[in-house]
């Protein structure tokens, strides 16, 4: 059921950018009553947030991407393995978008300028490597849904989602 409800998810998000809360609201009832929601990982789940709500608050990650990946790694037993997964798709799906719109270099150049204004103003700083239009963001992001599905499938093939 859990896994229905993540490929309706990547749907929408592919078709709209966007996670609904209703969607995630169904995702926690379908745990609670399959009673797969797991309080004995509630502090890994509470530090897998922590390092999320970094990257949503540099601009890196969106706020309905890191309600999903909490959400569900709540529900699994193994949610540090389910994040070694669900990392490196999101990395190769990455490179693989970009090397389609031909702005890999690019995007790597952004990164190091990034980098480098981090460090020279000693601290953190909002990520932005896009226009400001919303319109060109979308050309090229990359869906956390998509993996988050692909690692929970995973997850199912070998066992470890119940």
């Amino acid at each position: 059921m859990i896994l229905a409800v993540l490929l309706v998810t990547v749907l929408i998000d592919v078709r709209i950018h966007k996670i609904p809360n209703i969607v995630l609201i169904l995702l926690i009832a379908i745990q609670i009553l399959s009673k797969s929601f797991s309080a004995t990982n509630f502090l890994t789940v509470i530090i897998i947030f922590s390092v999320l709500y970094f990257f949503f608050s540099i601009g890196t990650i969106g706020a309905g991407d890191l309600k999903l990946i909490v959400i569900v790694s709540a529900g699994l037993s193994r949610s540090v393995l389910f994040l070694s997964l669900v990392f490196p798709t999101a990395a190769i799906l990455a490179v693989i978008r970009m090397l389609i719109n031909k702005n890999f270099y690019t995007r790597l150049f952004n990164l190091r300028e990034y980098v480098r204004r981090s460090l020279s103003a000693g601290k953190v700083l909002p990520y932005f490597d896009a226009p400001t239009e919303m319109c060109e963001r979308k050309k090229y992001s990359v869906h956390l849904s998509v993996p988050v599905f692909v690692a929970y499938l995973i997850m199912c093939f070998l066992g470890l989602a119940a």
